[in-house]
């Protein structure tokens, strides 16, 4: 179900069916590291299978606290470690659409870092 904000845009309402993406804010670090991850997080919901619903959701928080909001959201919600193509599903439900490994993944570094 669709409402609209004080300024028009279309807002979801009591609506799981969607997918919240959470990715890893990167930063520039001007001593000369150039850009760098923060190791803190921003999500966003949109919806299936259009993406044309969209809201906005926590940003530059820990992870833990993203997923919470995510999984709050939507039953799907996937997690993009670093700037490449490391994804993980962390929602209540695994991800179908995709071939995820289930967070929290081992190994996974999550402290301020350069970009490789």
């Amino acid at each position: 179900m669709t409402g609209f904000d004080d300024k028009g845009a279309a807002r979801r309402q009591d609506s799981r069916d969607g997918l919240v993406y959470i990715a890893e804010d990167v930063d520039f670090d001007d001593k000369g590291c150039g850009l760098v991850l923060t190791a803190r997080f921003s999500a966003h919901w949109e919806s299936l299978p259009d993406g044309e619903q969209w809201e906005q959701g926590p940003e530059g928080v820990p992870v833990e606290d993203a997923i919470e909001w995510g999984r709050a959201q939507a039953d799907r919600v996937i997690i993009r470690v670093g700037v490449g193509n490391e994804q993980y599903s962390a929602g209540r439900s695994h991800s179908r659409d995709r071939n995820l490994p289930q967070w929290p993944a081992s190994g996974v570094s999550l402290l301020r870092r350069p970009v490789e």
